[in-house]
């Protein structure tokens, strides 16, 4: 539940003009109905040259933790090009160890692969390909221009999915840093309840303000943005 949560929970914020694209930090409260399941944090670093770091590092409270693990860290590091994420490397961390892994995107030979220990896998690149963090800061420039549908292809542990995401409309958000007037998207898995539905904040140069995931069995997690700090 935690894991697929985090992996989707799309934050960033674009305001920076020669690259349209800041760095920032941002936390997200999660719960589950009254029940405080843990935090998130999401740090993008972008340098003069394009060049950008994007963590993700989710830390489940201590109950949480006895029956999920209690921190899962993603990483994706790689370049932009105007406003498009070039991704290069992407990790996935959680303290079970078990399903870590990390794949590389090899632009001279437009080859994506695994480079861990995990299974052995590679496909040819499509245009535009994105990892499963640098999608989520793809989406942030891309929805400031209010589309009906945004879709992308994502390199996952060894398969290409595509990711189809649908404009629900604009609502109101009551955070801790206050309300806020937020465009409305969702994306669902076929044949699945799950859904992920996410909304963007103008006021905040479209930071995502609050993540809710439906999971399979109708279960609904929330997170909701806490804290944020914008580079220069």
């Amino acid at each position: 539940m935690f894991t697929r949560l985090f992996a989707i929970i799309l934050l960033s914020s674009m305001s920076y003009c020669a690259l349209a694209v800041s760095s920032f930090s941002a936390e997200y409260q999660l719960s589950k109905g009254a029940f405080s399941l843990g935090v998130m944090t999401r740090t993008l670093n972008v340098d003069a040259a394009g060049r950008y770091v994007f963590e993700s590092v989710m830390e489940a409270n201590a109950v949480v933790s006895l029956f999920t693990a209690s921190r899962v860290t993603e990483i994706s590091r790689g370049r932009i090009e105007g406003s498009r994420f070039v991704p290069e490397y992407y990790r996935y961390e959680k303290n079970s160890k078990k399903k870590d892994y990390e794949l590389s995107f090899d632009y001279a030979t437009n080859v994506v692969m695994r480079s861990d220990n995990g299974p052995a896998w590679r496909a040819e690149m499509p245009d535009q390909l994105l990892d499963k963090l640098s999608y989520q800061g793809q989406m942030i420039t891309d929805v400031a221009a209010n589309p009906q549908t945004l879709n992308y292809t994502v390199a996952d542990r060894g398969k290409l999915k595509d990711y189809d995401i649908r404009n629900l409309g604009v609502e109101d958000v009551e955070t801790t840093l206050g309300k806020f007037r937020s465009i409305k998207l969702q994306r669902g898995d076929k044949n699945s309840k799950r859904q992920t539905t996410v909304w963007f904040a103008e006021e905040l140069g479209w930071m995502p303000v609050k993540v809710e995931y439906r999971d399979k069995k109708g279960g609904l997690t929330t997170g909701l943005l806490h804290t944020l700090n914008s580079g220069d």
